[in-house]
């Protein structure tokens, strides 16, 4: 615990000295990311070796509030979300110092190193708050600190209206978790969070789990709550978009985790869980392959990466709910498993697709094209990490799919008919959403990185800074290492699931079978790139002629002949259509050869658009009727003035009448 709490000391220092120098920027950035970098490994080391060894321990400080009491503590459920925090936290400031380099004399940098910091003292804090007050303050510390973070770039339109998008469902989930804390403090007389199991039931045990959803949901992105996500993430600089994604959504699966630990769920939550995230899954799916900015879908991907690791968790909740030890264990293990894994995948994807926004200076995937030969290294971490998101054998992200679907089989055998159907739904879902994740990084990349450069600022691309590279690679390998020794991650996630009176020695025959899986995969992935080497070494030895290639009867194929992102979605938007807000984009050419032909479509998200964007938009028309009533008449307020004391008058008349 001693060295959790210097590494908040040491994540204060990184947020104070850059303050101080901030009248350097580039002195300023160099002392956050240098103190930031070494207080996050750290706490890294902290918390893997308390996770390791089981450990449970608390520290109480000072305290001059009223209420509450500032009690931090830790075990090994705090110990996992923490080495995700702090192992994504040093990638994000070594990578952010050099990213945040070209803004200084036109932006305060220093206030980004500083706030990156904050945000990652404050997360920290949420992970090991044992008082309710301590932790709702350090969720607001946090969604005020990623709201100035996301709004680093202020000044354009789309900066502001995805912050203020964050800003606003964020506090109807905070809002959400003052409720919960409140019934919570009233039942058990005080704020401190239960470190065993509890009951309550009835109504008030409704109402919690139901205040718990809803405030955790909408943090993690859960569907139908997940507009902010796609609005907000894009937006932000691309290291704060790697902590958004790969880290503050977990704050959310955190507190579901721990909600689920201070008692046993009913079986109707478990299957809330279980709808909630298969759905969340299929509309991140659907909205990734269908949107063409390239962070956006980046920022579609981490929903469906949360519905999953939400359906893992409902599954999990079941099996106690139902008495299955095995289903329990199961559903935690993949839940848990694709909480690291999401946490290294998403990271990379996001700091490389930062790279290449860095160099094109776009996010449109259709203004890129040619990477691969400009951005080598870029090229090759993206490619781990797309293929680690559609869990690829090999790469993180497929075990943990993997325990996902033996959860899924194994509550096909063990629940009554009526669960099975549900169990097959979640398997048909599954195996949809992989099927449509697999397409969407494939048109990603090929877009973005391979044919030629569709635009000039593609052509004139070139890689990255030591700096941005680097972390990308380290966590290139970690994708690699999580792949082939599956075994190492389920040593993290064991702990965890012994916390929650599960025997890990029941997930040995599966972690088995994920690893030989694994192993063949990335044996398979390895001749691929091999073969790939060997015919590059090959053809670099021979003379090879250069000339135009047949390109439907025209002499000289030009970079817009290539498949854009729209055209290569089009099929797969054809037949979910009905679940997006498509519009079309110029006319269907009538003449045989049109002299100039511009023709494509927008896909949006449904409920965006038609949901909540749709609502807004009828509230704010109904509203503009009250507008008629504004006018510059003085006489007008005045008869205003006097029909108002008229009515308060006849109100306070009725009172005092005996």
């Amino acid at each position: 615990m001693n060295v959790l709490l210097a590494a908040l000391a040491g994540l204060a220092c990184a947020t104070a000295l850059p303050l101080l120098l901030s009248r350097w920027d580039r002195l300023a950035t160099f002392v956050g990311v240098v103190f930031g970098t070494v207080s996050c490994a750290v706490g890294l080391a902290g918390s893997l070796k308390a996770l390791l060894s089981s450990s449970r321990a608390s520290w109480k400080g000072p305290w001059g509030l009223p209420i509450g009491e500032l009690r931090l503590g830790i075990d090994p459920l705090s110990a996992l979300f923490l080495c995700c925090l702090f192992g994504a936290g040093m990638a994000a400031c070594v990578y952010g110092g050099t990213y945040l380099r070209g803004w200084p004399g036109k932006k305060r940098v220093a206030l980004g190193a500083a706030g990156l910091n904050v945000l990652v003292a404050c997360v920290a804090i949420v992970f090991l708050a044992r008082d309710g007050i301590v932790f709702l303050l350090a969720w607001e510390g946090m969604a005020l600190t990623s709201f100035l973070l996301i709004g680093f770039e202020h000044e354009r339109a789309e900066v502001r209206d995805g912050a203020l998008w964050y800003l606003v469902f964020n506090h109807f989930g905070v809002a959400c978790l003052f409720g919960l804390f409140a019934l919570l403090g009233r039942e058990l007389g005080s704020y401190a969070l239960p470190g065993t199991s509890i009951v309550v039931g009835g109504t008030t045990g409704a109402a919690l789990l139901g205040l718990g959803l809803l405030g955790f949901g909408t943090k993690a992105g859960l569907a139908p709550l997940h507009v902010w996500l796609p609005a907000a993430h894009p937006v932000a600089p691309s290291h704060v978009s790697a902590m958004l994604s790969g880290v503050l959504l977990k704050t959310g699966v955190y507190g579901l985790f721990r909600l689920l630990l201070m008692g046993s769920p009913p079986a109707a939550f478990a299957w809330v869980l279980i709808a909630l995230g298969g759905l969340s899954a299929v509309l991140g799916a659907i909205n990734l392959v269908a949107t063409t900015d390239l962070k956006r879908s980046l920022a579609y991907s981490s929903i469906e990466n949360v519905g999953i690791i939400v359906l893992a968790m409902g599954l999990g909740a079941l099996g106690l709910a139902q008495g299955s030890p095995l289903l329990a264990a199961l559903g935690f293990a993949g839940a848990l498993l694709h909480v690291i894994s999401h946490t290294v995948f998403k990271s990379l994807l996001f700091t490389a697709a930062g790279s290449v926004v860095h160099a094109t200076h776009t996010r449109r995937l259709d203004s890129m094209g040619g990477l691969a030969r400009r951005m080598p290294a870029t090229a090759s971490v993206f490619l781990i990490g797309a293929g680690a998101a559609a869990a690829l054998p090999g790469l993180a992200g497929f075990a943990s799919e993997f325990f996902v679907y033996r959860s899924l089989l194994e509550a096909l055998q063990r629940l009554q008919p009526a669960g099975q159907v549900m169990a097959a739904a979640g398997l048909a879902a599954l195996a949809f959403t992989g099927g449509l994740v697999a397409a969407g990084m494939a048109r990603a990349f090929g877009v973005a990185f391979s044919g030629t450069p569709r635009t000039e600022a593609a052509a004139e691309a070139r890689e990255q800074p030591a700096g941005m590279v680097v972390p990308m690679a380290v966590l290139a390998a970690f994708c690699i290492v999580l792949g082939l020794v599956p075994k190492a991650a389920l040593a993290l996630v064991s702990p965890v699931i012994a916390q929650a009176g599960l025997d890990p020695k029941l997930l040995s025959p599966a972690i088995s079978q994920a690893t030989l899986a694994g192993e063949l995969g990335f044996v398979l992935l390895a001749l691929c790139a091999g073969l790939a080497a060997l015919r590059g070494r090959l053809l670099g030895r021979a003379l090879i002629a250069t000339g135009s290639t047949w390109g439907c009867g025209y002499v000289a194929p030009t970079p817009r002949m290539q498949h854009t992102a729209a055209s290569f979605a089009d099929p797969v938007v054809r037949v979910v259509g009905s679940l997006l807000d498509t519009r079309q984009l110029g006319a269907v050419p009538r003449l045989a050869f049109p002299p100039r032909l511009d023709y494509g479509f927008t896909a949006t998200d449904r409920v965006e658009t038609s949901g909540f964007r749709g609502a807004l938009a009828f509230c704010a028309r109904q509203l503009a009727v009250l507008r008629a009533l504004h006018r510059s008449s003085l006489q007008q307020y005045l008869v205003y003035i006097f029909v108002a004391l008229l009515v308060l008058l006849s109100y306070a008349a009725r009172l005092v009448r005996p």
